[in-house]
């Protein structure tokens, strides 16, 4: 494949996502659906560096190129490469029995998080039939609502704090 540019998508469950080039510099899509584009040697290095590609965290907007990746193929496509549009259209649209397999596959944790906040949200704007809620808690192991059924407040809580430890001071 000629060195064209390609469309890359920050893909993030929530905020921002740093890149960084095969020459040393970083760059950075600040938000979500927020989209550069990169030379097709460059999206080769941030797939081999490091698993940003795989595990769907940046979004590669060029059918060709997550084939030449081997993301897609005929039979389909690997769940973690999905952009959130397509992954709001599997939580809101498909049944449960076809939720459930694709839930049983093996989704990155990005991935997971990005189902759950997804769902979070189309149960807080319009509702979501219990069976589906009780389907994506069991198989993510993440809360959708409190346990009153009241919404949860903060949407964006999946990834746990770390604790930072200080260095002790010798006096």
């Amino acid at each position: 494949m000629a060195n064209k540019n390609i469309k890359v998508v920050n893909n993030m469950p929530a905020g921002r996502l740093g890149l960084e080039y095969s020459n040393g510099k970083k760059f950075v899509l600040p938000s979500q659906t927020a989209f550069t584009n990169i030379p097709t040697d460059e999206v080769w290095h941030i797939y081999n560096s490091c698993k940003t590609i795989q595990k769907g965290y940046l979004f590669i907007d060029d059918k060709a190129m997550r084939v030449e990746l081997g993301l897609e193929d005929e039979e389909g496509t690997d769940i973690n490469a999905l952009s959130r549009t397509d992954l709001k259209e599997i939580v809101i649209d498909r049944p449960i029995s076809e939720i459930k397999e694709i839930l049983s596959s093996d989704l990155s944790d990005g991935t997971k998080e990005k189902i759950i906040i997804l769902a979070r949200e189309e149960y807080k704007e319009k509702g979501m039939d219990a069976k589906k809620v009780k389907l994506f808690e069991a198989e993510l192991n993440m809360p959708i609502m409190e346990s009153d059924g009241s919404d949860i407040k903060i949407t964006n809580d999946i990834k746990v704090s770390k604790k930072v430890k200080k260095a002790q001071v010798d006096k």
